[in-house]
């Protein structure tokens, strides 16, 4: 399978097969972080290692900055994806003081830098 991962712009990212998306990625930089809005991978294409090659080459390019996102408390394979790649869940200020109120039942996760 000759899979293509592009950056189509400052902020998205998205894996391609065939001229069709599989997946995709977006994120929002601030002063000193970056916050990831959406991560998605077509159900049929799950479980191929595909998030996960997307998510290695996301981070391998933001290795500057501290990068949160948020997931749903119920999506424990997404947890379990981002706990893989160095994300836990956080309640630091920055994060939940601006987005908490806007997006309910969610975990906060901070990419830890060692």
């Amino acid at each position: 399978m000759d899979i293509k991962y592009t950056e189509k712009d400052d902020f998205g990212y998205y894996v391609i097969y065939e001229k069709q998306i599989l997946g995709w990625m977006y994120s929002e930089i601030h002063n000193n972080y970056e916050i990831v809005y959406g991560f998605f991978i077509e159900e049929k294409y799950r479980n191929k290692h595909i998030g996960s090659e997307l998510l290695s080459r996301y981070l391998k390019l933001k290795l500057d900055k501290d990068i949160y996102l948020h997931v749903q408390i119920n999506n424990l394979y997404a947890i379990k994806l981002y706990s893989n790649f160095g994300f836990s869940i956080t309640n630091d200020d920055i994060i939940t003081n601006k987005y908490k109120p806007k997006y309910k039942d969610v975990y906060f996760m901070k990419l830890n830098k060692s």
